[in-house]
């Protein structure tokens, strides 16, 4: 029988209720009956396959260091010709329209934290793609680049044409975001054909209906549009460095420099110390106090501490000089060092430094010896160990 428009705008109403189209396949057809050949499709994976998923798994340990991470696997990528870890895109176009067709890519709306406690994004410019051959590739492929955040073209097609290419995604690591799963989508467009009206063919038959299936009328200016999902996790961590990454800071006073040698003919007892800086320091970074450095994403950092011995600094002898005589400062006051103590009850909080659960901070800690009494003489040690919570 001759073709129908309404026949067929019958027969794709009922594939909407009863069909799913896993894989989006978005074709524009004509007004006139041709037996309904397609002007052009366009498919991202494969058909009967659901659409495209992008999966990113960032390494914890290295959160926002730079480098650009590769998706951890792809979903749906194509059929058995697509390469591992890609995702399959096709645009055919027949030989009925003399119409140029561009292929572009929107990536306007961010990815979206599903679960953090507040509103959180990633604009789609931290990813990108590169072009890699297979035994199916050909036609026109997309240069290598990233996402603008809005539509970019990635082909143009002329008649007759039929390109078919895999895209490797990856994602910039350049910034320290809070934990959580975050999801979205980029699109794959086309500009569609005055007087045509594009759907997406539902073409697996007997499985329940998906949500993805759309009818997407084309018209003047219009355009179809075919989604690729992406889903990116970043994981919960906590770093924090006190001195060299590889050794111990270690402060060594020496408080008999008020003391002169010989008969001793000042005032009794003698002055204690005020201020009293180092006189060296090892296993720092710098020269003028011990370096710090706390990274998180897990929510406001706490810093606390414990000591060897509650009594304070010990000389083997039974005798202490009290944790309080050294004094801390810092150069950072969103990253202070706790006040030393013999009970340890101290406890410092490290200013957040983006999103409300992000903290990335250095400082310089300095420590000074303050004692108005000369203890007993001998050689005092002891060791403060910093601990870094989230709370």
């Amino acid at each position: 029988m001759p073709y129908l428009p309404s026949h067929h705008h019958r027969a794709v109403a009922v594939l909407l209720a009863l069909l799913p189209l896993p894989s989006a396949w978005a074709q524009c057809w004509p007004d006139n009956a041709d037996n309904g050949k397609a002007d052009y499709y366009l498919v991202n994976g494969a058909i009967n396959q659901p659409i495209p998923e992008i999966v990113f798994d960032l390494p914890g340990n290295s959160l926002g260091t730079g480098g650009r991470v590769v998706s951890s696997t792809v979903n749906n990528r194509g059929n058995n010709n697509t390469l591992a870890n890609h995702v399959r895109f096709r645009l055919s176009v027949s030989n009925k329209t003399t119409k140029r067709v561009v292929m572009s890519a929107n990536s306007a709306t961010p990815l979206t934290c599903t679960t953090c406690s507040s509103s959180v994004t990633i604009p789609f410019s931290k990813i990108g793609w590169q072009e890699n051959p297979t035994n199916e590739t050909k036609g026109s492929v997309p240069a290598d680049g990233q996402f603008n955040n809005g539509s970019q073209t990635w082909i143009t097609a002329n008649p007759k044409d039929d390109s078919i290419f895999n895209l490797q995604f990856d994602f910039l690591n350049d910034t320290v975001y809070p934990a959580g799963t975050y999801t979205g989508e980029f699109r794959t467009r086309e500009p569609t054909m005055t007087r045509y009206t594009a759907y997406l063919i539902l073409l697996t038959m007997l499985i329940p209906m998906s949500a993805d299936a759309v009818r997407v009328d084309c018209e003047d200016n219009s355009t179809a549009e075919l989604p690729v999902k992406v889903k990116l996790t970043v994981p919960a961590f906590l770093f924090l460095q006190v001195g060299n990454a590889n050794q111990t800071a270690e402060l060594t006073y020496n408080v008999s420099t008020n003391l002169s040698s010989g008969a001793y003919t000042g005032a009794i007892p003698p002055a204690g110390e005020s201020g009293l800086a180092p006189s060296s320091i090892t296993g720092s970074d710098v020269s003028n106090g011990v370096n710090v450095a706390v990274r998180a994403n897990c929510g406001q950092v706490k810093i606390a501490y414990s000591v060897t011995d509650n009594n304070g600094l010990a000389n083997g002898q039974g005798q202490f000089i009290p944790y309080e005589t050294l004094q801390t400062s810092t150069s950072d006051s969103g990253l202070p060092a706790p006040t030393l103590r013999n009970a340890t009850n101290a406890e410092s909080l490290v200013s957040t430094s983006s999103y409300g659960s992000v903290t990335d901070r250095k400082a310089v800690w300095q420590y000074t010896y303050t004692n108005s009494a000369l203890p007993a003489a001998g050689t005092y040690q002891g060791t403060v160990t910093y601990q870094a919570s989230c709370l």
